[in-house]
């Protein structure tokens, strides 16, 4: 499964390699894709191993605020 997930507080290129970095970690994280410029994270997941909340309380966790 695909998404698309707003996440405020990403301001620089070292936020962009952390939420890369740390969610290609995750058990499940197929692929991710951070875009500065729209505060965006574009994440494709298996949605039978985790699910999107599983990853916006990860992606809070790195602190940052997900919608």
């Amino acid at each position: 499964m695909k998404k698309f997930i707003t996440v405020y507080g990403m301001t620089c290129e070292r936020c962009r390699k952390l939420i890369t970095h740390e969610l290609q970690k995750v058990k499940g994280v197929n692929k991710v894709t951070v875009t500065l410029p729209n505060s965006l994270v574009d994440v494709d997941f298996d949605e039978k191993t985790i699910t999107l909340e599983e990853i916006k309380n990860f992606i809070q966790k790195l602190g940052y605020d997900p919608l």
